[in-house]
């Protein structure tokens, strides 16, 4: 009866060990990818960086990591994976999100109030390719989103007060002569019907000079995105 009841835990550790491995991977191949990655990262882009954390992508069957750039805050890190097809990494994407946060996030702390969180979110263009020589994110080709969420719903909000600040935003960065960024601004969501927010193209950033044509850009959605 014992050898029989061993058996059974000799299968069962073996099928738990298969599933683990299944979704998480092999530790120590994780670490060597992660290695190899960031030999290929330091290289490719001559940058020095520090290994986050690993990862397994176990839909793909691959590994991956994340780092930080030696030199830059902590806040900036991406992450790279080793597919069937090579090494792709999102390094130039985060640069141009770094850059655009650079110059936007003093100017929406300066004249937003009721701040949740703000940063650049996603581009509308071809994205990030891989190449070598990233240029600034003002002559990439790309148009990028930049998000503002504030901590309250509409309901808890001074409109008025908040169009007069989005202005104050939009001002400044004509000022710096940025003109290929989205501007979003949204409540923070409480209830489906919650779900007015304001979306400025980068193209119409030039137009607006009052309030009243900060309006022309609400957007009711039917669905809200918070």
């Amino acid at each position: 009866m014992k050898w029989v009841l061993g058996i059974l835990l000799t299968g069962i550790i073996i099928v738990g060990v298969y599933f683990y491995i299944g979704f998480n991977g092999l530790p120590w191949k994780a670490q060597d990818t992660a290695n190899e990655i960031q030999m290929h990262l330091e290289n490719k882009y001559s940058i020095k960086t520090s290994i986050k954390d690993t990862y397994f992508n176990f839909k793909q069957g691959t590994y991956g990591a994340y780092f930080y750039e030696d030199g830059k805050d902590k806040t900036f890190q991406f992450h790279a994976e080793k597919t069937h097809s090579g090494i792709e990494d999102t390094y130039g994407k985060e640069v141009w999100f770094w850059q655009i946060e650079n110059d936007l996030n003093p100017i929406v702390q300066k004249h937003m109030s009721n701040l949740n969180t703000y940063e650049a979110t996603h581009t509308h263009g071809p994205g990030y390719t891989g190449d070598t020589n990233i240029t600034h994110y003002k002559n990439a080709g790309q148009t990028f989103n930049y998000r503002i969420v504030l901590n309250k719903p509409w309901d808890k909000l001074d409109e008025q007060i908040i169009y007069e600040e989005l202005l104050q935003v939009v001002k400044e960065i004509k000022t710096k002569e940025i003109k290929n960024v989205d501007i979003e601004l949204a409540p923070t969501s409480t209830q489906h019907s919650d779900s007015k927010s304001i979306h400025i193209p980068d193209f119409a950033i030039k137009h607006i000079k009052t309030k009243e044509d900060i309006l022309e850009y609400i957007v009711i959605n039917t669905i809200s995105p918070y």
